[in-house]
């Protein structure tokens, strides 16, 4: 991302998660957020849409295309500047084999996390998801989560990481 944005779990809540980011940076959030959604499917859900690669596509873009007439139809979740021109552009970039964003290329979540330096971005792929789908993975709502991460946002509450490894150490 050329972009880091502040606050991005008050952003999705707001739904404004992909305003005042670059152009470029629209693109592949919402390229990933579609194959974030169809790793999960069939992951969690054992679907799989046929015009995707999981369902035998040679790559996704019919779906891709599919995804984005649905974020299309929620107000507001696109930046002000979105016309059918920049998706044709956005589907565009999803069509670029030599590049991460390809159409063709499945990602898992550690893929997304290793790409982005972000441990929370697969969750913040998956939350947009679920404002255009209308539920996350496995039929989860994500309401919760995302409430607890506005509040670590604003510094209320502190992550707990537990460290196992000496579990499982050899002596």
């Amino acid at each position: 991302m050329s972009v880091v944005v502040d606050k991005p779990f008050h952003r999705l809540d707001a739904k404004t998660w992909l305003h005042d980011r670059p152009e470029g940076d629209v693109y592949k959030l919402l390229i990933d957020v579609y194959r974030m959604k169809m790793e999960d499917n069939y992951v969690f859900e054992a679907h799989v849409d046929e015009d995707s690669i999981y369902g035998g596509a040679r790559d996704g873009r019919q779906g891709f295309e599919r995804f984005l007439r649905l974020v299309e139809r929620q107000r507001g979740l696109l930046p002000s500047w979105w016309s059918k021109e920049k998706a044709e552009k956005c589907v565009a970039v999803g069509m670029k084999r030599d590049q991460w964003s390809y159409l063709g290329y499945a990602i898992q979540k550690d893929d997304v996390i290793e790409h982005y330096g972000d441990r929370k971005m697969p969750m913040q792929l998956r939350m947009f998801a679920e404002q255009v789908y209308g539920c996350g993975p496995g039929g989860q709502d994500g309401t919760e989560m995302r409430k607890l991460q506005m509040m670590i946002e604003n510094g209320e509450l502190t992550p707990i990481r537990f460290d196992l490894s000496s579990l499982f150490s050899r002596r």
